[in-house]
């Protein structure tokens, strides 16, 4: 992995709500909920929290719950799955998956349509055919930008060698022990802004671990935010997107602040806690 870049290379965000995502895809939310493991009343009380962007997928198995109890104005992330990609299946199969989750969400349209787990199509050989769905769903107004999700350096440089639409939006993991500065440097040398799903820290205990990190504690207290906050605001300020998940009011209102409080994070924090993946346990992937 590439060392941690200097400060000011890459796209820093400001302290704002929305994040400016390379002309011409227009705008990415700072901050979206995410969904996976959230369902009926669960998912309606968390909704009511005051999400502006909410992130979904049919492998979450939620969409009906998601469309029925969503603002009409949220701005909506919905992904293609696996299981449409493989086996040489095509743009068909894609444009069918699209089409049934915006009948599930009772939405004509996706804000962000996200290819979930490239690697499969990528692995057939099917990439370009694949992509061609997505495009096509452009093209029939049932997605306004096109991106991936959890997609390496090496499938994006496949992708933008055979795309008519290039992907705005790139969704992967993201956060002190897993920096992924790479991908990164990559995404922000083509244009396509990073989105980070799993911002606290993997799965496994790995969340409470990270959030309990001495850097971590350290740096929150002297920037008077929270672990959660400083995790999420260390993203906002390399330029990249969260998506946190949330289950309580708490810490719904400790997400939603971090775009506003991200400035609170100096140099020196940041370079702090972009050191933790030097000295942290591997997580996983």
């Amino acid at each position: 992995e590439a060392a941690a870049p200097p400060h000011g290379i890459l796209p820093a965000a400001a302290p704002r709500g929305i994040l400016p995502v390379a002309a011409p895809h227009g705008i990415l939310p700072a901050v979206a909920l995410g969904t996976m493991e959230l369902k009926g009343e669960r998912l309606r009380r968390v909704l009511g929290f005051g999400w502006a962007a909410v992130d979904t997928a049919p492998t979450y198995k939620n969409e009906t719950d998601v469309g029925s109890f969503m603002e009409g104005g949220a701005y909506l992330i919905v992904k293609v799955p696996r299981s449409a990609t493989g086996g040489g299946q095509g743009a068909a199969a894609v444009r069918a998956a699209v089409t049934a989750s915006l009948r599930r969400l009772n939405r004509p349209f996706a804000n962000l349509l996200l290819l979930h787990w490239p690697d499969q199509a990528a692995r057939d050989g099917a990439l370009a055919a694949t992509w061609r769905g997505l495009e096509e769903a452009v093209a029939a107004g049932q997605a306004e930008r096109i991106g991936v999700c959890n997609c390496t350096a090496g499938v994006l440089r496949q992708l933008l060698a055979c795309c008519s639409v290039r992907p705005a939006v790139n969704q992967v993991e993201r956060h002190p022990l897993l920096p992924q500065w790479d991908l990164l440097e990559f995404c922000a040398s083509e244009r396509i802004a990073l989105q980070a799903h799993t911002p606290l820290g993997g799965g496994g205990g790995g969340g409470r671990q990270l959030r309990s990190d001495a850097t971590v504690v350290r740096v929150a207290a002297e920037a008077g935010i929270t672990p959660a906050q400083v995790l999420l605001c260390w993203n906002l300020r390399h330029g990249v997107a969260v998506i946190p998940k949330c289950s309580t009011h708490p810490h719904a209102a400790e997400c939603l602040a971090a775009p506003s409080l991200a400035a609170r994070l100096t140099p020196a924090h940041m370079r702090d806690l972009d050191a933790i993946s030097r000295h942290g346990p591997p997580m996983r992937v």
